[in-house]
């Protein structure tokens, strides 16, 4: 039963890896092409990609935390 477990797990994470990567590849790219072709990007996109980052980084540091609570 764990290694179903493990495996789903494992699977969904190929899952969102595969669909943030697109994104954040897609906004690095529009952050460049803004820099060298319009102007440099608006301070509202910015922090809004900041705080976004952040919430991801805080998420994935929560879903670790829970994870380690239940291997123990």
């Amino acid at each position: 039963m764990i290694g179903a477990s493990v495996a789903v797990r494992t699977n969904t994470a190929l899952i969102k890896g595969s669909s943030l990567l697109p994104m954040g590849l897609w906004v690095f790219g529009w952050i460049i092409w803004r820099m060298f072709f319009v102007a440099a990007p608006e301070a509202q996109i910015m922090g809004l990609v900041l705080s976004s980052a952040f919430q991801i980084m805080r998420q994935a540091m929560n879903e670790r935390r829970v994870q380690s609570a239940h291997a123990h």
